[in-house]
């Protein structure tokens, strides 16, 4: 297989930071942070009580069915026989956990059919229902904690009586949709889409988070004064569960105005990259010198947002989903522990506070965790490093888009992206950005069709078997299409690979930017800490190989 951009080699990483950042003393409790910034490098924020593991336990099974990966299978039975405690929870606990927890009930519940975890679901579902408020067409969820009402906390819990969450205390709900909307389309439970449309009626048309054109305007307060800070993933995630209830329920409006957020969010960043910023830019919640930053989650919602929105029919977004992959998604997770240690050993010791932190291997048990607060170039620019809200968003991330990579429709093999990917019916090997080849190994007869990126010339395609005899295409719209083909046959593609260089604005940087095709293989300035972009030695006379065995999965879990 090629070494260049590998889903299922990303998702292997992820495995590791998953299951390692956790405390088997007590029950595999989460470590939520990763500080890279002091010495010895140390995991953070360890609550014996936490129920944080209820967000990450759908990644986790996600990536498990993806990359066959079996290490550490004592954190999936903690982790799973848990979500059996959250009907139990529902006043007392955020609404992230709970929806992402349903999240996992739900693929339990698609892989393995067993009833359990179906009564589970609809158990936490008709909890869910009582405890909501409901009000004329909508619900939300109460607000319950001091995190609900600001992060911040300058603003207390019992100083909070407005009559419905509106702004920041309204977006919450979009995880419980999420959850709702994944639990129905497994279970066909009702209520679960019915609870998820009220909730969604709530956020899209009473709880002023956005303007009529889909613009951003939920904010907490901040060092510039009350509700001055704008959070670019919240925002997003709004999106993703109105766009997930709009394609469950059929509600085109929905579809449609995620459409325009979609469309507000890519102007705030830079969308060659994929660069989001963790809050929109003059809207910080401290000042931070004018360094702009940028949150794994936020790429992976605008990743997913893409996806989804051109799988919905709203908008053709498949090449924003090829740049974003290509680029940040995969290149801001964390690949080696040398570099952060070298850099934490230069500084003075600090003493371990063995209540919540440690130290045991922390570099190591990070790998495989996304940048928390990173910059255009480099894996850190502010903040401690790493949070582990953007490996359970961008873990999810990766298994949605390698999941789209190949499908088969009917009599058809369909190759969406020209990413590497092993499936059942097809392999497809990518020898982007190195060279202008794709080579797709057919596993079974059918029909194959290749959508094709927009950066290619179609005059310069030759599609030919591997004894070079020329093969009939035609193109259909952003496809390549060739009848029928043998098992056992590859099917050869090559084109030119445009080569261009540009000088743009990413986040407080600016750069001058080399692609190749959608791909970044060349970054200035350079970043100092952990830098990317700087692994892609494209001049090379053959393209790597990686020799890892790669794992076939038979199991699917479709979200819709």
């Amino acid at each position: 297989m090629p070494d260049t951009v590998d889903l299922a080699r990303s998702a292997d990483l992820a495995m590791n930071a998953l299951t390692r950042c956790t405390n088997p003393k007590d029950n595999y409790s989460v470590y939520f942070n990763g500080n890279i910034t002091i010495n010895p490098v140390r995991l953070v924020g360890h609550q014996p009580d936490s129920v944080v593991h209820w967000k990450l336990t759908e990644p986790l099974l996600l990536l498990r069915t993806m990359t066959g990966n079996r290490a550490n299978l004592e954190v999936d039975r903690a982790w799973t026989r848990s979500l059996d405690q959250i009907p139990a929870h529902i006043e007392s606990t955020h609404p992230v956990h709970l929806g992402r927890g349903l999240a996992g009930v739900a693929v339990l519940y698609a892989l393995t059919g067993d009833e359990h975890w179906k009564t589970l679901g609809i158990r936490i579902v008709d909890r869910l229902n009582e405890f909501c408020v409901r009000q004329n067409d909508f619900a939300y969820f109460p607000v319950i904690m001091h995190f609900l009402v600001d992060p911040t906390r300058t603003i207390a819990l019992e100083d909070y009586h407005e009559p419905f969450p509106t702004g920041w205390p309204a977006m919450h709900d979009a995880w419980l949709v999420e959850g709702l909307v994944a639990f129905h389309h497994q279970s066909d439970y009702r209520p679960a889409l019915e609870l998820a449309g009220r909730l969604a009626r709530h956020m899209r048309h009473h709880g002023n988070i956005f303007d009529k054109d889909g613009g951003f305007i939920a904010a907490h307060n901040g060092y510039q004064g009350p509700r001055t800070a704008i959070h670019f993933h919240r925002h997003t995630n709004v999106l993703l569960a109105l766009l997930d209830y709009a394609i469950a329920a059929d509600e085109r409006e929905y579809a449609e105005f995620a459409w325009k957020g979609y469309q507000f969010a890519r102007s705030h960043g830079n969308a060659h990259l994929g660069f989001f910023p963790e809050y929109l830019p003059g809207s910080f919640p401290d000042d931070r010198n004018g360094i702009i930053d940028c949150e794994g989650c936020c790429v992976a919602d605008m990743t997913l947002l893409a996806l989804n929105l051109s799988l919905a029919g709203v908008a053709d977004c498949w090449d924003d989903v090829d740049r974003y992959t290509r680029n940040m998604l995969t290149e801001m997770q964390l690949k080696s522990a040398a570099e952060i240690e070298q850099q934490a050993d230069s500084l003075p010791s600090v003493p371990i506070d063995p209540t919540k932190e440690d130290a045991h291997q922390a570099a190591q048990r990070l790998v495989g965790s996304f940048a928390g607060w990173g910059g255009p170039n480099e894996f850190r620019v502010c903040g401690p490093g790493i949070m582990q809200c953007c490996l359970s968003n961008c873990g999810r991330t990766l298994y949605f888009v390698w999941h789209r990579i190949i499908e088969k429709e009917g009599d058809t093999v369909v190759v969406n992206l020209l990413l590497n990917r092993i499936a059942t019916s097809a392999i497809v090997y990518s020898y982007l950005p190195y060279e202008g080849r794709v080579k797709i190994r057919m596993r079974e007869q059918a029909k194959l069709m290749v959508r094709l990126p927009e950066w290619m010339d179609r005059e310069s395609l030759k599609v030919s078997n591997m004894q070079g005899a020329p093969l009939t295409f035609s193109f259909d719209d952003d496809f390549v299409k060739l009848d029928s083909r043998p098992d056992g046959e590859t099917v050869q593609l090559h084109f030119d690979l445009p080569r261009k260089e540009v000088v743009q604005q990413i986040g407080h940087l600016e750069a001058r930017i080399t692609f190749r095709g959608h791909e970044v293989i060349q970054f200035e300035p350079r970043g100092k800490d952990n830098p990317y972009w700087i692994h892609k030695r494209v001049e090379a006379p053959n393209v790597p190989e990686n020799v890892k065995t790669y794992f076939v999965s038979d199991e699917n879990y479709r979200p819709f």
